[in-house]
């Protein structure tokens, strides 16, 4: 009877310790600092990182056709200087409005 008493305290140990064991390394693999919540953080940061990419790639595509346009068409040369640089032809009439602050009575 004793070795059974024995056997089975032994027996408890070892499932006690191989509980403690694979607890151990579940925790591991969720809380190290390259554990599953590590990957999932990453994975997120991955797609976001992909699709600001893509959002560059498409406003270096229209850049660069800006840039084309602007040394090939003289027409998109003139409506550059004439709304960002506010040029006019020497013919054309500039009309100026001036805002007139209304008081109050």
């Amino acid at each position: 009877m004793n070795w059974l008493v024995s056997h089975s305290s032994k027996k408890s140990l070892f499932y006690g310790l191989s509980l403690s064991f694979w607890a151990f390394f579940v925790l591991m693999a969720f809380f190290n600092s390259d554990g599953v919540l590590a990957v999932y953080e990453f994975e997120k940061n991955l797609k976001t990182l992909e699709l600001k990419n893509v959002r560059l790639l498409d406003e270096n595509q229209e850049i660069k056709s800006e840039i084309h346009a602007l040394k090939t068409s003289p027409s998109e040369i003139e409506k550059v200087a004439r709304e960002k640089l506010n040029l006019v032809k020497p013919k054309d009439q500039v009309f100026q409005f001036i805002r007139v602050s209304e008081k109050k009575s």
